[in-house]
C-alpha cells in the first residue's frame, strides 16, 4: 500500500509505539487519525508564526549588506568601549557588612567607608574632576582646592570646596550632618546650605525645614562604634545591627518594630547590643546562629 505524507509520517513516527493488546482496529485507527491532525495542527501554527513574521519584517527598510556590516561593526564597537569604561575608567571600592575602609584620594580627601558601601569614581579624578558616586554611609574630609568636590547619591548632590562631614543614602533614607565648614546640597526641589553642627535627616525629599542641629556630641556615632538613638524605631536601629555584624533580626509580633528608642547603644560587641536593645525596649533578644529573635 502507497502512504502519502502525512502518513508515513505518522508511520515513521509513531510505528514503534507499544499499543494494548485489548486495543481493536477502530480504535487504534482513530487514534493514528487524531495524531494526524496534532501534526496539521503543528504545521498550519508553525506557518502561521512565519508568515506574521515575514509579513513584520517585509517593512523593515531595505538595507545593503555593507550597511548591516557597518551596523554590526558599530554595536561590537560600543559593547567594547562600554566594558573599557567599566573596567579601566573607573574605580569602585565595596563594604561588605562588618567592614570598614579608609581611603586615600588623590586630591588629599580622606574618606571612611561604613559597612554596606560602595564609593565609584572615574579616572581623572583630581585632573578634571573631584566627583564620586556613593551608596551606603561614609564620613568625609574633604582637602581644600578651587575644583569643586562633588557626592552625588540617590537621593541629593553635595557640593563642597573642603570641609568635614557624613553622608547616609540608603534606600531607607537620606542624611548629611556637617562637623566642620559648609556644605551644599540640592535635589530636585530645593538647593541649601548646612553650617558646622547642622544636618538634615529625611526618609523621602527634603526642603529648608528639615535642616536641624545635631543633637549629640561626637558625630558621626558610628565612627566611635556607638549608635544613638533619640525615640528611633527599633526596625531602624536593627536594620544598622544588621550592616554592622551581618545578623538577621525575626520580630515575634509586627508591632515591636515601631518601639521608639533613646539612648546609646555600644556596637562595637554584638552581645552587648544585645543586652542593651534588651534594657531599652524591655523584650527578650533570642541569638541562634545569624538569626536574632525578639520576643
Amino acid at each position: 500500500m502507497k502512504l502519502n505524507s502525512k502518513e508515513r509520517f505518522s508511520w515513521n513516527k509513531y510505528s514503534n509505539t507499544k499499543v494494548s493488546p485489548h486495543l481493536d482496529k477502530k480504535t487504534a485507527w482513530n487514534q493514528l487519525l487524531q495524531r494526524i491532525r496534532m501534526y496539521d495542527n503543528e504545521k498550519r501554527t508553525t506557518n502561521t508564526v512565519i508568515k506574521n513574521f515575514i509579513k513584520k519584517i517585509k517593512y523593515w527598510p531595505k538595507l545593503k549588506p555593507t550597511y548591516l556590516h557597518a551596523i554590526g561593526v558599530v554595536l561590537i564597537a560600543f559593547s567594547i568601549i562600554s566594558l573599557f569604561n567599566n573596567i579601566y575608567l573607573t574605580n569602585t571600592i565595596r563594604t561588605k557588612a562588618t567592614e570598614r575602609k579608609i581611603l586615600n584620594l588623590a586630591d588629599g580627601s580622606v574618606i571612611t567607608l561604613h559597612s554596606g558601601s560602595e564609593i565609584l569614581y572615574n579616572k581623572g579624578f583630581n585632573e578634571t574632576h573631584r566627583k564620586i558616586y556613593l551608596t551606603g554611609e561614609a564620613y568625609f574630609k574633604v582637602q581644600k582646592k578651587d575644583l569643586p568636590f562633588i557626592i552625588q547619591t540617590e537621593h541629593a548632590q553635595i557640593t563642597v570646596l573642603g570641609t568635614i562631614f557624613n553622608v547616609r543614602s540608603r534606600s531607607d533614607g537620606f542624611e548629611v550632618g556637617v562637623t566642620e565648614g559648609t556644605v551644599n546640597i540640592s535635589n530636585h526641589i530645593c538647593a541649601i546650605s548646612l553650617r558646622q553642627g547642622q544636618l538634615v535627616q529625611t526618609t523621602s525629599d527634603f526642603n529648608k525645614a528639615d535642616v536641624q542641629n545635631i543633637y549629640y556630641n561626637n558625630y558621626p556615632d558610628w565612627l566611635d562604634y556607638k549608635i544613638y538613638c533619640n525615640k528611633t524605631e527599633l526596625l531602624e536601629v536593627c536594620s544598622e545591627i544588621q550592616r554592622i555584624f551581618d545578623v538577621r533580626f525575626i520580630f515575634s509580633q509586627p508591632d515591636f518594630e515601631n518601639i521608639p528608642l533613646t539612648g546609646i547603644i555600644n556596637s562595637s560587641n554584638l552581645v552587648d547590643v544585645l543586652k542593651t536593645l534588651s534594657i531599652l525596649t524591655g523584650h527578650d533578644f533570642k541569638l541562634s546562629g545569624d538569626s536574632v529573635t525578639i520576643i
